[in-house]
């Protein structure tokens, strides 16, 4: 299961499917992103920032370095499972 951070705040848990579903989440490009905790992977719109994406505060937060649009945070083990 993963969370599926979006720019208005809101969170949902979902299953993702391969890295083509990933994409499609968080719309174009992916970036992994490692989180300041060390819980899991950031999965990010690699061209966030130059698509003019919202800032994504909840993503944000968890990184300490400013990210945008629609993000995924993957376990380990998902992270594993879909980027293999």
């Amino acid at each position: 299961m993963a969370d599926y951070m979006k720019a208005d705040g809101s969170v949902e848990t979902i299953t993702v499917k391969n890295f083509a579903h990933a994409q499609k989440l968080v719309g174009g490009l992916v970036e992994i992103v490692h989180s300041y905790t060390g819980e899991g992977k950031i999965i990010v719109n690699e061209e966030g920032l130059i698509l003019n994406l919202p800032l994504n505060t909840t993503a944000t937060v968890l990184t300490k370095q400013p990210l945008y649009g629609d993000v995924l945070r993957l376990s380990k083990q998902e992270y594993s499972r879909i980027f293999r």
